[in-house]
């Protein structure tokens, strides 16, 4: 007699690239209007409307569906790193404040973030341009002004200026 032991094993399935609309029901779903939020997963890495991946909260390899119930807004790194298992099991293990591995850094961050605005407020006009510089922004082609007001001005309105990004530039 022959069984086959694998009709309980999933199929595997092509990678999917999710269209526009479920990108942005993912996203209304779990950031709301906003258009930066925080990844679903690690909570620390600024992501755009425009800027972030979409991962399974139970892998496909495992399982899993590609429906909107099971689809999360999050991070590269944290999406690569996830692999197959469950995004609450990878969250826990890697994220969790009570874990004994998670650095003293993340366990002491205050609980309140700070501001784009309040961010470039506290830094002097040499590192605004090294902001601008770094990130590649036209400044010069859109902006005539030389004061801190004007890059911080100009910095504020930019979408590729997050918090995270302008933290890891200037520190």
């Amino acid at each position: 007699m022959f069984f086959d032991f694998d009709d309980d094993k999933p199929k595997k399935t092509k990678r999917v690239r999710f269209d526009k609309n479920i990108r942005h029901a993912v996203w209304a779903k779990y950031i709301g209007e906003k258009t930066e939020g925080k990844c679903y997963c690690c909570g620390s890495r600024t992501i755009h409307i425009t800027d972030f991946q979409v991962g399974h909260n139970k892998a496909i390899a495992k399982g899993g569906k590609n429906q909107i119930s099971n689809l999360r807004p999050i991070c590269g790194p944290c999406n690569r790193g996830m692999g197959t298992t469950t995004l609450e099991s990878y969250k826990k293990k890697h994220f969790s404040k009570t874990d004994s591995t998670t650095s003293k850094s993340k366990t002491t961050k205050s609980a309140k973030p700070i501001s784009k605005k309040d961010l470039l407020n506290k830094l002097s006009k040499t590192k605004l341009k090294k902001v601008v510089k770094t990130l590649d922004l036209d400044y010069d082609e859109y902006w005539d002004g030389d004061e801190k007001e004007d890059y911080i001005e100009f910095l504020s309105s930019s979408r590729k200026a997050t918090v995270k990004r302008i933290q890891d530039i200037v520190e």
